[in-house]
């Protein structure tokens, strides 16, 4: 049974749909739980698509919740819980307490919580602090995304045979080339112009602003570029307000959140990740998948999907020079750009398919259940 509290657009959803497809693999049967308030945003189509039970409730202070789940877990009596995030950790720390059940529990871990706003700042350290302990004490083993997530998470005191890596996975598939001409096309690229991307919620730690700020500084250089920002979040406003405040509304285009992006990955030249904190970037493994000309900042796990001079163009975070001289690099090189690309496609069949993600997520959910004794 897996655990969640909301269901946003975001990468733990799409996790949560591909642990959903593990009976593909092994003799396993996966049931959902997700706690759901009134008039909150949720990922309808792929809450759609998986086995799931819906908890509503009025509001985050209606705990009604604790007694409705804890009669889904005693009905169903799984053998396993598995929870995603601090609020999911929490509702198993807490219905653990009353239900009649003892289940296994585990844990997937996609890195620190980074606070938005002022007011979620002020609890960024609790759920941080309770995450990690309820990994430590609670959870019989975990699943993390990245070797940059596990070192995060030996750093905090878990033992390291508590914690399996397994990379985010995504489907192979590739779009028509017709969706190329159709987007740029919609986005008033021309054929001649060098389109620059990024696909990405719109948060202050995605580094967009340093995208924008060396954007400005390299039209001057080269005339023939549009920048496309594809996704939503908290700063988008503020990123629109500093496009036009830089004058560059006519280069810059923001698409909003799009369901597509496989087939508008295909319009863009050149990918580019500004990052100031990543753990294991789905965006990222979007543009492999693509065999796109990639350019991401040396944090997280950035550098184990992409190696520089290899896959892609690796540089340091909040630095818009290093943008810059990224950009000129694969513009002035196209032949280079080309092979990056090439190899960032082979890369991705080999390590960050969800055949492979599924598999190996199949086969450590087996040993959770079967293992014989408690670690």
């Amino acid at each position: 049974m897996s655990i969640h509290w909301g269901f946003s657009v975001g990468g733990i959803v799409k996790y949560a749909q591909l642990i959903d497809n593990v009976f593909h693999q092994a003799p396993i049967k996966i049931f959902s739980i997700v706690i759901l308030g009134d008039n909150w945003d949720y990922d309808k189509n792929t809450l759609e698509k998986i086995s799931a039970k819906t908890v509503y409730i009025k509001n985050r202070y209606d705990f009604s919740w604790i007694s409705k789940s804890v009669l889904e877990i005693d009905s169903l009596r799984p053998q396993i819980i598995m929870t995603h995030g601090f609020n999911g950790h929490f509702v198993a720390a807490i219905t653990r307490m009353r239900t009649k059940t003892k289940p296994r529990y585990i844990c997937s871990y996609h890195g620190s919580y980074y606070a938005f706003t002022p007011i979620r700042k002020v609890f960024q350290r609790l759920i941080n602090n309770f995450t990690e302990a309820y990994i430590r004490y609670c959870a019989y083993s975990c699943v993390a995304v990245s070797k940059f997530t596990k070192q995060s998470l030996l750093r905090k005191g878990v033992v390291s045979s508590k914690i399996e890596v397994i990379y985010n996975g995504i489907r192979d598939e590739e779009s028509p080339i017709k969706f190329r001409r159709k987007f740029r096309k919609d986005w008033g690229v021309q054929d001649s112009e060098i389109l620059l991307g990024v696909t990405s919620r719109l948060d202050p730690f995605k580094g967009i602003e340093y995208l924008i700020d060396a954007f400005y500084v390299l039209c001057k250089k080269i005339t023939n570029c549009k920048l496309v920002i594809i996704g939503s979040g908290t700063i988008e406003k503020k990123l629109k307000e500093k496009v036009i405040k830089c004058g560059l509304n006519q280069k810059v285009i923001f698409t909003g959140f799009r369901s597509e992006v496989p087939k508008c990955l295909l319009a863009i030249d050149i990918f580019i990740l500004p990052s100031l904190a990543e753990n294991h970037s789905i965006g990222l493994i979007e543009a492999m998948r693509a065999g796109k000309a990639i350019i991401a900042t040396n944090v997280g796990g950035n550098t184990e999907s992409v190696c520089h001079l290899k896959e892609g163009l690796i540089i340091p975070a909040a630095n818009s020079k290093s943008l810059i001289d990224a950009i000129e690099k694969l513009v002035e090189h196209r032949s280079l750009a080309e092979t990056l690309g090439k190899s960032a496609r082979e890369k991705f069949k080999k390590t960050f398919t969800e055949e492979i993600m599924v598999r190996k997520t199949a086969q450590w959910l087996v040993k959770c259940a079967t293992h014989p004794t408690q670690k």
